[in-house]
């Protein structure tokens, strides 16, 4: 299918995340580090193309949110990211020895147990690949037809609710 149009600039106060597909891995990656993107785009990582998709954050030093955590993982088939905003979440992970700490990257809100979200706010899905591949990968998206294609091809909500809302983001 097309890539998406662009999308409008980030509201004042939030960053673009932009999101990465790894096609021979089926992976995906998202960053909002403006020389992380630079290096994908200028393919010093080959393989790594922009989806053309993103969604906005509040950047770290923003008072909005919780922080998110950023994970590294080289201990599979493929190496792999992983971003949470829920405390709890990212302690147990950080007592793992698969997965390596990189930070505190951007800002999200958690949303309610039944995966609502504030006004301002949207859902922000999370899918897992169910370890597809011999290697754990997940993809956060605010769109509901990609995470109803990632369903199809067999990936498993994660999140609050019914939908699996991992976080909400501003809208």
């Amino acid at each position: 299918p097309p890539p998406p149009p662009p999308a409008d600039p980030p509201a004042a106060g939030t960053v673009d995340v932009v999101e990465f597909h790894y096609a021979a891995f089926d992976h995906y990656f998202m960053t909002a580090d403006a020389n992380e993107i630079g290096i994908l785009d200028r393919g010093e990582i080959a393989g790594w193309v922009r989806t053309g998709r993103t969604f906005t954050a509040w950047p770290l030093a923003s008072a909005s949110g919780l922080p998110v955590c950023r994970f590294y993982g080289d201990t599979f088939a493929r190496t792999t990211h992983f971003y949470s905003a829920i405390a709890d979440e990212c302690a147990i992970l950080a007592r793992d020895p698969a997965w390596q700490f990189e930070g505190q990257v951007l800002r999200m809100a958690l949303p309610t147990a039944d995966g609502g979200c504030a006004p301002g706010t949207i859902p922000l899905y999370r899918l897992y690949n169910n370890g597809m591949g011999g290697s754990p990968n997940h993809r956060y998206t605010t769109d509901p037809a990609v995470r109803a294609t990632m369903l199809a091809a067999g990936w498993v909500p994660e999140g609050y609710g019914a939908l699996g809302v991992d976080a909400c983001v501003p809208g």
